[in-house]
């Protein structure tokens, strides 16, 4: 009797656990955080505003987030909109000051100093920036597209017949890229910019906060059918066919939809008002809430890998370690208790129990969409094999429940 007691206790500390899906960094003063970019799994950059005197502040971590630091200060801009690192050392940002100016900074450095590459005196204020390589990239914003292809020595206008305000900007390849905005504004290229067009797509009313491409056929866009502070009618299109057709998505939640990001053609994300987070696992076909711990705005969202991700909003920091699954990675200090092998894996998978021999003890494995896909309760086994063959590729996770507690491992199946 204490023995089930004690298992219904974990078990019931497991589902408590359950509820922490994305967790919050600290960033090192209040600000208004709008753009995310991490070159590498430990290296990111923030971009946004500051709250103490609304000045376009870059901020910049090395270890995954735990610390931050003050990069960039921007006297000349009151908000740096977009941030984008090609590598560690060589980044761009962009931004505007009111409706009077707007502004370009480049590092080669890592953020340690930042070279002014572009001001100007027009109500043109930039939002998006994307970059194909270290010397080729686009910067959007009202009525202006620009293009660079010296590492922003120098910017072309491709500007001719625009005049929507353009939100977001992302390439698929060095000619194929997309552009939209507000009214419903979806702009291709072909080319490389030399030419823009808008595609057959018509969505009628409504604003386009966010484009990306999984490849030159099959992209996401994402916006709002009516204006709000916090909700409206949120839209989700899927091309399959380079923006030629459309196919409207249901989203989760009745929130304004700010940032779409992909990591393959099947498990996708977007953010938006009233911290709502949305996780795909199928293309799209449907979408699922994921708790994100705060209801401020989500501008934002990066992954470096297919676990570990980030999102930047509203004076908020997040992270995630698992995908934003409903469970957390191993415990360092408990990667004693049992092993896996091979890891990662095909057909088949040993897990051996290291310490002493359990009496009971339970083996569960879940799927990255957090599905259970195998439970067996065991008793007096140091070794067990189980047929993973018929499992879909992808992460999953391994968990261990004994009367001392429970431990979770990654399982790579390829």
């Amino acid at each position: 009797m204490k023995k089930t007691l004690y298992f219904l206790i974990i078990a019931l500390s497991w589902v408590n656990f359950l509820k922490a899906q994305w967790f919050q960094l600290a960033p090192p003063f209040q600000g208004y955080f709008t753009s995310v970019s991490f070159p590498d799994t430990n290296i990111g950059y923030v971009s946004g505003s500051n709250y103490s005197d609304n000045k376009g502040i870059i901020i910049k971590t090395s270890n995954g987030g735990t610390d931050w630091s003050l990069v960039c200060y921007d006297t000349a801009s009151s908000i740096l909109t977009s941030v984008f690192f090609v590598n560690v050392d060589t980044g761009y940002a962009a931004g505007y000051f009111g409706s009077m100016t707007n502004t370009i900074l480049k590092t080669v450095d890592g953020g340690n100093s930042w070279i002014r590459q572009y001001y100007t005196n027009s109500a043109k204020g930039f939002t998006s920036i994307y970059f194909i390589n270290a010397d080729t990239g686009y910067i959007v914003g009202n009525s202006i597209i620009l293009k660079t292809i010296n590492g922003g020595a120098s910017w072309i206008n491709q500007s001719t017949g625009i005049s929507n305000i353009l939100t977001s900007v992302y390439f698929s390849n060095s000619d194929t890229g997309y552009a939209v905005g507000d009214f419903g504004a979806i702009m291709k290229t072909t080319d490389g910019g030399s030419n823009w067009e808008s595609t057959p797509i018509s969505i009628g009313w409504g604003d386009l906060s966010s484009v990306y491409f999984i490849n030159s056929d099959t992209g996401y866009i994402v916006g709002f059918g009516e204006t709000g502070p916090t909700t409206g009618f949120p839209l989700i299109y899927k091309t399959n066919d380079g923006g030629l057709t459309n196919i409207s998505q249901a989203s989760m939640s009745p929130y304004v939809l700010y940032s779409v990001y992909f990591l393959d053609a099947n498990i996708g994300y977007i953010v938006g008002a009233g911290g709502k987070i949305q996780m795909t696992t199928n293309c799209g076909s449907t979408w699922t809430s994921q708790t994100s711990g705060t209801s401020q705005p989500l501008f934002s969202v990066q992954f470096t890998d297919t676990v570990t991700g980030y999102i930047v909003g509203n004076n908020t920091l997040l992270k995630t370690i698992n995908g934003g699954l409903t469970f957390i990675e191993e415990n360092e200090s408990h990667k004693s208790i049992y092993n896996i092998f091979p890891n990662p894996a095909n057909n088949k998978i040993t897990i051996a129990i290291n310490e002493e021999l359990y009496e009971e003890f339970v083996i569960s494995i879940f799927n990255i969409r957090g599905e259970q896909v195998i439970y067996e309760k065991l008793q007096n086994q140091k070794q067990i094999g189980i047929d993973i063959s018929l499992f879909e590729k992808g992460i999953y996770l391994v968990k261990i429940l004994t009367n001392e507690g429970f431990w979770i491992k990654k399982l790579i199946l390829d």
